[in-house]
């Protein structure tokens, strides 16, 4: 995602992450091609995070629906 608060506009990359499509998707933003959505009024909110600890989280166990 690319944002310009003081256009008050953002653009999405809506394609998979890989090196050429993020060059692709950031060439089209610089160049203007990119299509972009107004933000929402009263702008946005960035909150920080803790930093990585480089552990991955504990996978999430879900529960099996019983077959009557």
């Amino acid at each position: 995602m690319a944002i310009s608060p003081s256009k008050d506009v953002f653009a999405t990359m809506r394609a998979s992450f890989s090196d050429s499509n993020m060059n692709e998707f950031l060439t089209k933003v610089i160049t203007g091609g990119a299509p972009t959505d107004k933000l929402p009024m009263g702008g946005i909110e960035i909150k920080k995070a803790d930093k990585w600890d480089g552990k991955d989280a504990a996978p999430i166990i879900e529960e099996e629906e019983e077959e009557e």
